[in-house]
Order: C-alpha cells, then structure tokens, then sequence
C-alpha cells in the first residue's frame, strides 16, 4: 500500500505539476558542451545538453569569431535534459587552437575550446588494439612481474613480510586518494543534474559495500585455515596476520603431501 500510494504522489506530480507551475521564473538558459570533436577534414561537430530548466534554441554559431552555418540533430529546441550535436563546416587547421561560440535565442553565449585542433579518432579495429595493449601493459604485465618475486619473498622473515605489505597498503591509500581527487575533477565537469559529487560518493559506499559483502562471504573452512577460531584478544589476529598464517599453512601442506 506505501508503494502504490507513493507512485501515485510521483505521477500527480509529473503530470500536473502539483500547482506549483505559477511560482516559476524568468526564462532560464543553461547549455552544457559534452563534448567537441573533429570528425573529418573542414568539420566540426559539438555535443550539447540542456542543463537548465527549460527548453534551449541555438539559432547562431560563431567560429573564431566569425558566424557559421550549421545543422543540428535533432533540429529545433532542445528540451530540458536533451542533447543535439551541432555540425559546424569549418576549415580547422592542424595543429592549431578554434574557439566555438553557441549563442542562444535570448542572447545568452556558450564557449568551447579546442586547443589542438587534430582529427578525433574513430572507433575500429586499430583502436581496440591499442587500448588492448593499455590495458596489457597497466594490469597484466605489473602483476605477472609481481609473481616472479614470489620464491624470494617465500624465504623473509616475518618483519620483512609486514614492511612489505605496509608499503603495499599504503601504495593502495595513495592510489585511492589520487582516483578520488580525479573523479571529483571530472564530476564538476559534468552536466548538474547528473549530480557529480553525490555520484561519486555513492559509487565509493558501494564499491565498499560489495568488498566487505565478499570478504564476509568466505567459506568457514577458509576462515578457519586463516585464523584459529579460539584466538585470545590481542594475538594479533588481523587481516594481515591470518593472509600470513594462511600461507604458512599452504605451504606446509605442499611440503606434506607432495610426492618424494
């Protein structure tokens, strides 16, 4: 019953309004560039979204300070919420910086920058592989080099081992801490009604959430081989010390069941 009631609130409010459509403003006008890129030779294409509150027309192009023909798709206004990509024939120079004016119909002007005017690369078999191999030379090939080190790392002491994994840890808090400040950068540079910064947080709570979910989700047998259950208070039982005991373990039942 909540539920139906409460959808029945939203779909008076989306359709009617709830009588609150008198206390709106003046006309508002807020465009957010997307994106700009350069398809081809002599074109220039410009991604919009309506950011404000009501509906967007962009009548005139200015390229370099100079007017421009264009054609945008989908023609007309832009709703609120809605995108248009503009395309602009413009003879862009290699190499060299283009300023992008959008003026709208009450006046209001809208800029976007290209500072190195050079062709945008298009999705295709040469593109895959090179992200392919991004992808190999960033995740794959630091952890397969990271293995190798295994045989000598077997033979360290229990200090060397937690020196180790301290620093491990804190190269991991200054990784997070780099792609926090990153994703708030790129949040502010996002549309508003995408909300940037709450996206942000949200997306951390749950990537937390799911990483205890798992961690708690272990099988009692490998809880078990990781840490006794009738451990005292302060023996040291972390995370850290039953990965250590877990290992120990392991390799002890190596050296036990492996044929002479």
């Amino acid at each position: 019953m909540p539920l139906l009631l409460l959808g029945a609130v939203l779909a008076y409010l989306v359709a009617t309004g709830g009588g609150l459509k008198t206390l709106q403003g003046p006309p508002v006008e807020q465009v957010k560039v997307g994106r700009v890129t350069l398809p081809e030779r002599g074109v220039i294409q410009v991604q919009v979204i309506n950011d404000g509150p009501q509906a967007v027309t962009i009548p005139q192009v200015m390229v370099d300070d100079a007017f421009w023909s264009f054609t945008a798709r989908p023609a007309g206004a832009i709703p609120r919420l809605g995108t248009a990509t503009l395309t602009i024939p413009y003879p862009w120079v290699e190499g060299e910086a283009h300023n992008v004016a959008l003026l709208t119909s009450l006046g209001t002007v809208f800029e976007a920058e290209i500072p190195v005017a050079t062709l945008t690369p298009q999705p295709g078999r040469d593109l895959f592989v090179r992200f392919g191999l991004v992808g190999l030379y960033v995740g794959v090939v630091p952890v397969l080099l990271g293995m190798l080190w295994f045989p000598w790392m077997r033979r360290l002491s229990a200090p060397a081992m937690n020196f180790i994994l301290a620093l491990t840890v804190g190269l991991l808090v200054y990784l997070a801490v780099g792609t926090y400040l990153d994703a708030q950068a790129f949040a502010a540079a996002l549309p508003a009604f995408w909300q940037g910064t709450p996206a942000v947080l949200l997306i951390a709570l749950l990537t937390l959430g799911v990483l205890l979910a798992l961690g708690a989700s272990a099988s009692p047998r490998t809880r078990r081989w990781a840490c006794p259950t009738a451990s005292p208070r302060g023996s040291g039982c972390t995370t850290l010390a039953r990965a250590w005991r877990l290992g120990r373990r392991l390799r002890w039942a190596k050296r036990r069941w492996a044929p002479s």
